[in-house]
């Protein structure tokens, strides 16, 4: 999702963390996850994915958007989200856990190939969102086997 004109000057500390609130609440409402996010100076990248049949990702976006254009608007200059953001459902063999975690890992380095940081770790506008799991986090080397474990009991609660 790009910001209007790209225009910058919104992305800091407490925009981050309002955003994380927006980004909770939606996912919770359309009964989603989103095991990597990265918000840069004028674009956000994120990945969702459903965990059961109610899940609604169409929804989640608009939700989304009119929140997070919301709280954009309170920013000095205020800014808003371009009326078209570029989407991308995933395929089936996309949808793999391996080929799964490149996709998060795409996302997430988008600072280090923009040249801000030396290391996608080092930039503080990152991370994922689970609802119910306040400090999972895509920068600790046991992400992946975490989300998966927690993902599983997610869609499978009545499972040990």
């Amino acid at each position: 999702m790009t910001i209007n004109q790209r225009q910058t000057g919104w992305l800091g500390e407490i925009h981050h963390l309002r955003f994380r609130e927006v980004l909770c609440h939606t996912m919770a409402r359309e009964n989603l996850i989103c095991p990597a996010y990265c918000l840069m100076p004028d674009h956000g990248h994120f990945l969702f994915g459903g965990l059961g049949t109610g899940s609604d990702q169409k929804n989640a976006v608009k939700i989304l958007r009119r929140e997070w254009n919301r709280i954009l608007k309170e920013v000095a200059p205020p800014c808003e989200l371009q009326s078209q953001p570029f989407d991308h459902v995933l395929t089936e063999s996309e949808r793999e856990r391996g080929t799964f975690g490149e996709i998060a890992g795409y996302i997430l380095e988008n600072p280090r190939r923009a040249g801000f940081v030396d290391s996608y770790k080092d930039w503080p506008y990152l991370g994922s969102m689970v609802v119910g799991y306040p400090t999972i986090d895509p920068r600790d080397e046991e992400f992946y086997p975490l989300f998966w474990r927690i993902y599983d009991r997610l869609i499978n609660p009545e499972e040990p």
